[in-house]
C-alpha cells in the first residue's frame, strides 16, 4: 500500500489526524480483557487505549502484589475505576484479601486477559 493512499484511508475513517508534521492515532479499537472489580474476576469489553492501558497497569500491579505481598503496588489505583463499552464504571478490586481469593481461583493466560476484537 502506498503511503498516500495510507494517508488518505486514516483521513477519510477518522483514524487519525494530523498535527504540524505528525499524525495522532486513535486507537479506539475495542478489546476484550479480564477485569477485577467487587470481588469478582469479570471479562469485559474495553473501548479505546486509554481503558485497556490502565486496566493492563492495574492487573500488572495486581500480579507483582501477588508475587511480593507488598501492598504499595496497589496504592496508585485505590478509588480508580475502569470504563466498560457501554460506559459502565468498575472500580479496581484494591482489598487484598479479595485479591488474595481472586488469585487463588485460577490462573488466565495472556490471551484470555487481552484480546482485540474486530468489528
Amino acid at each position: 500500500m502506498s503511503v498516500e493512499r495510507f494517508r488518505r484511508f486514516l483521513r477519510e475513517n477518522q483514524l487519525a489526524e494530523r498535527q504540524g508534521r505528525t499524525w495522532l492515532i486513535d486507537d479506539r479499537a475495542p478489546r476484550e480483557m479480564l477485569v477485577l472489580s467487587n470481588g469478582q474476576a469479570m471479562q469485559m469489553r474495553l473501548d479505546g487505549y486509554e481503558q485497556a492501558s490502565l486496566n493492563g497497569r492495574y492487573l500488572s500491579a495486581f500480579k507483582s502484589f501477588i508475587s511480593t505481598n507488598d501492598s504499595e503496588f496497589l496504592s496508585d489505583f485505590v478509588g480508580l475505576s475502569v470504563r466498560d463499552a457501554k460506559g459502565k464504571l468498575h472500580p479496581f478490586e484494591t482489598d487484598e484479601n479479595a485479591l488474595y481469593r481472586l488469585a487463588a481461583s485460577g490462573s488466565e493466560i495472556f490471551e484470555d486477559i487481552y484480546r482485540l476484537i474486530t468489528i
